[in-house]
């Protein structure tokens, strides 16, 4: 895989990952589409390591308020309770 085809598959990623439908299989259906042959020892270790970016990039877009977060879950937005 090269760079400029992970960086790709990266973009797609990001983008697709907050829309109501699978990130994944546009890591599977763009390189068919492209016609992109990765070596299959390739293809698990990459789909692992760009679904742990995603979440690492999740946590610390939240990481500045994680108990308002929980706190609005628990009791609503309205309520003003401490935790």
């Amino acid at each position: 895989m090269t760079f400029f085809q992970s960086l790709i598959l990266g973009i797609i990623q990001g983008l697709t990952e907050y829309l109501p439908i699978s990130s994944s299989a546009h890591l599977v259906l763009v390189p068919y589409l492209l016609n992109w042959n990765f070596p299959t020892e390739q293809i698990f270790p990459f789909d692992v390591l760009v679904q742990l970016g995603t979440l690492v990039a999740v946590i610390l877009y939240f990481w500045k308020r994680p108990g308002k977060h929980c706190q609005e879950f628990l009791f609503g937005a309205d309520q003003q309770r401490t935790l």
